[in-house]
């Protein structure tokens, strides 16, 4: 009887320690009450965006076992931002220092402040089409963000929502922003190329401050640069106008515009087909730096 009785004992201690382990590998934080049938998608699912779309979820969720996050909605980015600045500390880190991904669904028309501040290990975030504002410092120190495709429906982008994400090697600004805000880019050194959409009319103090960048290219005309300071971009060779040059760019009261670092030239491109624009005379410099006419963008020389 003993014997019987300790058995039972080591079965049911058993039983309560898979128990525990089960729960814990569907652990799912969110501000609402969850049911674990909700929260938790299959592991190693090929076509999680299928899957994801497939199950009644709550506005927001996090499954621990993908090391995923998934906002369904603008309710849900409100309540991940009211998440992150709550006072559980302690569970925002388990998801924001662990989070390898992040799904914002349709429904996500904004990115609220400092939503992905600091989740060192994020490689991967897709964004849905309709999202309109990302807030500023969104992905602060992001360092292994590898991969962000901003779509076409972006409006507005706040200054320095691009900090320190140095896996980040390509960056394609939304063609529908009509101005860049102070740093929105900023220590991102695998950055080598940036374009400059040509509905940005408008730029305002030090836009881009990356250490990597080579090669800006303006695909239209700005009306007015600020002040940007090309010292903060020590790599960077050329400058690319596909257009006319920049119609405020001259440091001046009011508009202080473009400023060189005397000591490295900085090679000022423009299209042949625009040479009445920018060399009506026969100039060979632009604000004090070389000035080349091409043919098109595949007579630049290679990047290092």
């Amino acid at each position: 009887m003993r014997r019987f009785t300790f058995a039972l004992c080591l079965l049911l201690l058993l039983m309560l320690f898979v128990s525990c382990i089960s729960c814990n590998a569907e652990k799912v934080y969110s501000p609402i009450p969850l049911s674990t049938e909700h929260a938790v998608i299959p592991a190693n699912t090929p076509a999680l965006e299928t899957e994801v779309s497939s199950i009644d979820t709550p506005n927001w969720w996090y499954a621990e076992d993908l090391r995923i996050l998934v906002i369904e909605n603008d309710t849900g980015m409100a309540e991940w931002g009211e998440f992150i600045f709550g006072d559980d500390q302690e569970a925002v880190q388990q998801i924001t220092q662990n989070m390898v991904r992040a799904l914002l669904k349709p429904g996500v028309t904004y990115i609220t402040s400092e939503a992905f501040y600091e989740c060192f290990l994020l490689e991967e975030i897709s964004l849905p089409s309709g999202l309109r504002e990302i807030q500023d410092n969104v992905f602060f120190d992001c360092m292994n963000l590898k991969w962000v495709l901003l779509p076409d429906s972006i409006q507005h982008l706040d200054g320095q929502v691009f900090v320190g994400c140095d896996s980040l090697t390509e960056l394609v600004l939304p063609p529908n922003i009509t101005s860049l805000m102070p740093s929105v880019v900023i220590g991102c050194s695998g950055l080598k190329e940036i374009r400059i959409p040509s509905a940005i009319i408008f730029m305002d103090w030090h836009p881009i401050r990356s250490t990597g960048i080579q090669r800006i290219i303006f695909e239209g005309t700005v009306e007015r640069i600020a002040f940007w300071d090309m010292r903060d971009l020590p790599d960077l060779d050329a400058l690319v106008f596909l257009d006319g040059p920049p119609l405020s760019a001259e440091p001046r009261e009011g508009a202080l515009g473009l400023r060189f670092n005397g000591e490295h030239p900085i090679t000022i491109y423009y299209l042949n087909v625009n040479k009445a624009l920018w060399s009506p005379n026969g100039e060979i410099e632009w604000m004090g730096q070389p000035l080349v006419a091409i043919d098109s963008l595949d007579d630049l020389p290679p990047s290092n």
